[in-house]
């Protein structure tokens, strides 16, 4: 097989245990992130202790799923064979309504059409079985 007919699957995230919780919550159309029970921080990637005070009493909350648009690019050349057919597509920082700031991707829009400070909404793409990747859309 050359390479022109070769499928190269999609780089997915594997969930560690302390993301596991995370990407249940994909798989079943929520956002999670933690909550610090210490002082109230809301944080996003999972992580084991709280960056604000390293308290370790983190609970996982479902967030709201609203965010702005903090940064964004636009990927024309795809960084993996896997994702080749899928650009151009914008990345973007999106800050949560929580506060926490998380990398994805803005979905059905024109790259050019998205702006620093747009309303997006959080929606999940099955990418197998077990991963549903957070995306999200203009919220116009």
């Amino acid at each position: 097989m050359d390479n022109d007919t070769q499928q190269i699957p999609r780089p997915l995230p594997v969930p560690t245990k302390v993301s596991q919780p995370y990407w249940e919550g994909c798989r079943e159309g929520r956002l999670r992130i933690q909550r610090c029970s210490a002082c109230g921080t809301h944080l996003f990637y999972p992580v084991y202790m709280c960056h604000e005070c390293t308290s370790q009493k983190l609970e996982w909350i479902d967030a709201s799923g609203r965010g702005t648009v903090y940064s964004y690019s636009v990927i024309y050349r795809a960084p993996y064979a896997g994702l080749a057919d899928d650009g151009p597509y914008t990345v973007a920082l999106v800050e949560l309504e929580e506060g926490p700031i998380m990398m994805s991707q803005i979905v059905d829009v024109a790259p050019e059409t998205v702006r620093v400070g747009d309303r997006v909404q959080v929606e999940f793409q099955r990418a197998s079985d077990e991963i549903a990747l957070p995306v999200f859309r203009l919220a116009r």
